[in-house]
């Protein structure tokens, strides 16, 4: 899990980040050194308090994927950009 460099990446610290998770410190430092494995409503938490989503904090959906979605984005016409964004609002 990357949870640590999400975690870092925003200059949050383990307790900034346990309290906006409503996890304890010790149990932030345990995810972070490998020594528990989380519940799926773990996952979610730490996803809501990181701003991120789940697949990205498991490592399913790798950050290239995301800039590679990006890149189309930006190719597309206005037309295209405004169907998108209906289709996002529907799911």
């Amino acid at each position: 899990m990357s949870a640590i460099c999400e975690r870092k990446e925003k200059g949050i610290t383990q307790e900034q980040l346990a309290e906006s998770a409503d996890l304890s410190v010790t149990f932030i430092s345990n995810i972070e050194n490998g020594k528990i494995s989380i519940s799926a409503e773990t996952v979610i938490r730490l996803s809501v308090a990181l701003k991120v989503s789940s697949d990205r904090l498991l490592n399913i959906r790798p950050e290239k994927d995301e800039k590679q979605t990006a890149g189309f984005v930006k190719e597309c016409t206005a037309d295209e950009t405004e169907i998108l964004l209906e289709i996002i609002e529907l799911i």
